[in-house]
């Protein structure tokens, strides 16, 4: 026999007695262990007999053509064997998934009968057990409502105080620069008076000081002070006419007459008003 090992490289040998070992492995039971041997022990055959055809052959040179045509004759022989051997796989395995789909679908209805059953003697048995965790739940949905209740109305309170807050606040901010306002105001004021009052000092200090820079000219001056002004009061206007010399006044000094007469410096021009007591 010739040497075949390079050409058959990773061939492994099939036997009938391979076959029945590994379908029994499998735990198919009789029927079905039968019915796949049956199935596939066609190809194994044609598979041992097709490698021993094989060992002959082996093509060594170029004018060996008949063998070559041998060997097409096989591999197209073998070809056909395995393209049936999947279609005869997927046919079986197509119908072990029907038949899984409709085991799984009687399943299912037996399992619709039983465990309705099953769920209602389970409520009557844990009667106490499942009673006990109902209320604990309602307990538990309770103090979570109360829960949230209570930070919904924390929430709403702290946020009427941050609004009280902001009003109270714009309150003393308005206040508070109303009474800057006022007190600038009031200082203007009393700025304003403390101007006019030192004004008025002026005032009075230089007609003092006029009066007595002539009252060696004008003894009758020298018992005189410029009356003071009203602060309130505005200025009577002052007529431009003279007062006449021994003018009467509504006015008696023990029995004596008391007059205002005007009198004209004849220095500097300036008139004043002087009083006059007539025994």
């Amino acid at each position: 026999m010739k040497n075949t090992s390079v050409v058959m490289s990773g061939y492994t040998p099939v036997t009938q007695n391979d076959m029945e070992k590994l379908i029994k492995s499998d735990a198919l039971g009789v029927g079905p262990a039968k019915n796949l041997f049956e199935r596939f022990i066609s190809y194994v055959q044609i598979a041992q007999e097709w490698a021993v055809k094989a060992m002959d052959l082996e093509v060594t040179n170029e004018s060996q053509t008949h063998l070559m045509k041998m060997a097409r004759v096989g591999r197209l022989a073998l070809r056909e064997k395995r393209l049936a051997l999947e279609k005869t796989r997927k046919e079986l395995k197509q119908r072990s998934v029907e038949e899984g789909r409709a085991i799984d679908a009687v399943a299912r209805l037996i399992r619709g009968a039983i465990e309705p059953v099953e769920e209602f003697l389970k409520k009557q048995e844990k009667f106490v057990e499942l009673k006990r965790a109902e209320e604990e739940r309602i307990a538990r949905e309770q103090a979570e409502k109360a829960r949230l209740e209570e930070e919904e109305r924390q929430r709403v309170a702290r946020e009427a105080e941050a609004e009280r807050i902001r009003k109270e606040n714009e309150r003393l901010e308005r206040e508070t620069k109303e009474a800057r306002e006022k007190a600038a105001t009031e200082a203007r004021a009393r700025e304003e008076a403390e101007r006019q009052a030192a004004a008025e000092k002026q005032r009075r200090e230089a007609a003092e000081k006029t009066i007595e820079d002539h009252a060696d000219a004008h003894p009758d001056l020298k018992a005189y002070r410029p009356p003071p002004t009203p602060p309130a009061t505005p200025p009577m206007p002052q007529s431009n006419v003279p007062i006449a010399p021994n003018m009467p006044v509504p006015a008696s000094d023990g029995g004596n007459k008391v007059i205002q007469a005007s009198v004209c410096c004849p220095i500097c021009g300036s008139q004043y008003i002087t009083t006059v007591v007539i025994s």
